[in-house]
C-alpha cells in the first residue's frame, strides 16, 4: 500500500515539473500577446499647417493697377480618412495685413487682422478591390517629394487611404470634391454672403515624371441681396431717392453686384526637381455669374445692356517647394490675376502675364512653410 502511494506521488511531481515547465516556456509568448494588444493606435486625425507671407498685389508693375500691400497669413486644416477614398478636411486661415494701397477703399485695412471663411470640404476617390491585389508601383524619392508638396499647396486635390483607385482609360484617375463655406470673413459679411456650396471633378494622370492634373468646378453663392449692402447714414448718397439702392431704411445696396456663380477650370502640373526640390505650375479661368446687371433707366449708358453680369478672371502661380526633414515644406511663388483677354479683348493672355501691358498685371510674391502632421 505504502510503495502504491509512493509511486503514486512521484507521478504526480513528474506532472507538476512538466506543467511548471511548459508555464515557463508559454509566458514569453503570453507576454507578447499582450504587448500586441494593448499596442497603440495612430491618431485618427491629421491635418497642416501653413505659416506664410505675401508681398503683392501689382506691387512689381508700374501703373494704375499698382497695389502695394504686404501681408501674412496662418492656415490650420485638420484631415481624417474615416474609409478608403475619402478625406474628410475642414481649413480655417487668418491674415494680418501690415502695408495696403490707402487709396483703395475697398482694400483691408492697415495693420488689421482677418479672418477667412471656415472650408469644409469631402474629397472621395473611388476605389476598387481586385480578385488578385496588384502591386503599387512604389514611388521614388523625387515622386514622393513632388507629391508632399501637392499636397501642402493644394490640399483638396488629394485623397488618402489604401486599395487601387479607379481608373479611366488611358491611365487617368478620377476623384470628386465637394466644398461648404461658411462666412466668417469680413469680405463674406459686407457682400451679405450666406454660404459658398461647391462641386469639383479631378482627372490626373503622370506623364513621365510630371503629374497632370485637370479640375471641373461649379460654385454656386447663397446671398440675402444681389447687391453687397451697407448701413445706412454716412452712406445715404449711395442712394438715389426711390432707387433699387434704397434695401431699407437702415441699409444701403452699393454698386457692387454679387456673384451668383462661377465656373473654374484648373490646371495643374507638379515636376520633380533634383533632391526633395519640386516645381508646380496652375492656370486657372473662372467665369463669374452676377445676379443682374445694373438696372437700365435714364442714367444708364446707351452702349449698356441689361442681364446678368458678366466677370471672367483668370489666375496663374509659379512655385518652387523643398521638402525637409520632419515634414516641412517650404515653397516660393510667383502669382498673378487679371482678365483673361487683353484690353481690347483682341487675344487671351497666356501663358498668364501680359508683356504688352504690364499694369494690367497683379501680380504678387508669396514664402510660406508648411509642417504636415
Amino acid at each position: 500500500m505504502t510503495h502504491l502511494l509512493s509511486s503514486r506521488l512521484r507521478r504526480l511531481s513528474k506532472v507538476l515539473v512538466v506543467a511548471l515547465l511548459a508555464g515557463a516556456v508559454a509566458a514569453p509568448a503570453s507576454a507578447q500577446t499582450v504587448k500586441k494588444s494593448v499596442k497603440k493606435k495612430p491618431w485618427p486625425i491629421g491635418g497642416m499647417v501653413t505659416v506664410g507671407t505675401t508681398a503683392g498685389l501689382g506691387t512689381f508693375v508700374p501703373g494704375e493697377s499698382n497695389r502695394p500691400m504686404w501681408s501674412s497669413n496662418v492656415r490650420l486644416m485638420a484631415r481624417h480618412s474615416p474609409m478608403a477614398g475619402l478625406t474628410l478636411m475642414a481649413s480655417q486661415g487668418i491674415t494680418k495685413t501690415f502695408v495696403t494701397n490707402v487709396d483703395d477703399p475697398f482694400a483691408a485695412r492697415k495693420r488689421d487682422t482677418t479672418l477667412g471663411d471656415t472650408v469644409l470640404i469631402a474629397s472621395w476617390t473611388p476605389m476598387i478591390q481586385d480578385a488578385k491585389p496588384k502591386k503599387k508601383k512604389k514611388l521614388t524619392a523625387k515622386q514622393k517629394a513632388a507629391a508632399a508638396a501637392a499636397a501642402a499647396l493644394n490640399p483638396m486635390l488629394v485623397s488618402g487611404g489604401k486599395g487601387h483607385p479607379l481608373m479611366l482609360p488611358g491611365g487617368i484617375r478620377l476623384s470628386f470634391l465637394s466644398v461648404l463655406s461658411l462666412p466668417t470673413s469680413r469680405i463674406a459679411q459686407y457682400q451679405g454672403r450666406m454660404a459658398v456650396l461647391a462641386g469639383a471633378a479631378n482627372f490626373s494622370r503622370r506623364v513621365g515624371p510630371v503629374n497632370l492634373t485637370y479640375q471641373a468646378r461649379f460654385t454656386k453663392n447663397f446671398h440675402r441681396y444681389s447687391n453687397a449692402v451697407v448701413p445706412a447714414g454716412d452712406n445715404s448718397e449711395l442712394a438715389r431717392a426711390g432707387g433699387a439702392e434704397a434695401v431699407s431704411d437702415s441699409q444701403v445696396a452699393t454698386a457692387f453686384n454679387n456673384i451668383s456663380f462661377n465656373v473654374r477650370n484648373m490646371l495643374i502640373a507638379s515636376i520633380p526637381g533634383p533632391g526633395k526640390l519640386s516645381f508646380q505650375a496652375v492656370w486657372l479661368i473662372i467665369n463669374n455669374f452676377r445676379y443682374y446687371d445694373a438696372p437700365v433707366d435714364e442714367f444708364t449708358s446707351a452702349n449698356a445692356k441689361g442681364g446678368r453680369g458678366r466677370l471672367d478672371l483668370s489666375w496663374a502661380s509659379l512655385s518652387a517647394n523643398y521638402v525637409f526633414k520632419g515634414g516641412y515644406i517650404a515653397s516660393l511663388s510667383l502669382a498673378t490675376f487679371q482678365t483673361p483677354k487683353t484690353a481690347d479683348n483682341s487675344m487671351f493672355r497666356f501663358p498668364f502675364f501680359d508683356f504688352r501691358s504690364t499694369p494690367d498685371n497683379l501680380t504678387s510674391l508669396g514664402l510660406s512653410v508648411t509642417k504636415m502632421f
